[in-house]
């Protein structure tokens, strides 16, 4: 008899156990092994979720901000002192930029482009 061991998690990666099982040599194939029912495992299928969109009929007070689209990417300078600049479309001035939990400073010149100072976030870890 050998002793298979196998990785089992959810597919929503919140619950994983190591599961431990008894198998027997296969009479056929020396390098096969043959499992109960209880020690195999299939994946029956995939959720799918679809949404659809009807516009209102009421008024609203606000308009309706679009998405930010980014375009590209412009790295300038480099070490302390690097910016990068965002180029893209329906960017305003609330807009936050984010790597991680730490926020970015930035600058908002027009609505296709939004610059930051990239720090060193070594350097910010460092001085704390």
């Amino acid at each position: 008899m050998q002793r298979l061991r196998h990785y089992a998690g959810s597919p929503m990666g919140d619950h994983h156990s190591l599961v431990s099982s008894q198998a027997s040599p296969c009479p056929k194939e020396a390098n096969r092994a043959l499992l109960n029912d209880s020690s195999c495992w299939t994946i029956i299928g995939t959720e799918a979720v679809e949404f659809s969109f009807s516009p209102s009929l009421a008024w609203t007070r606000e308009p309706v901000t679009p998405v930010p689209l980014l375009n590209t990417l412009e790295l300038s300078g480099g070490g302390d002192v690097a910016t990068l600049e965002l180029h893209g479309e329906n960017f305003h001035s609330g807009l936050k930029v984010w790597f991680g939990d730490v926020e970015a400073e930035t600058m908002y010149r027009y609505s296709g482009r939004l610059p930051w100072a990239a720090e060193d976030r070594g350097a910010r870890h460092r001085n704390s």
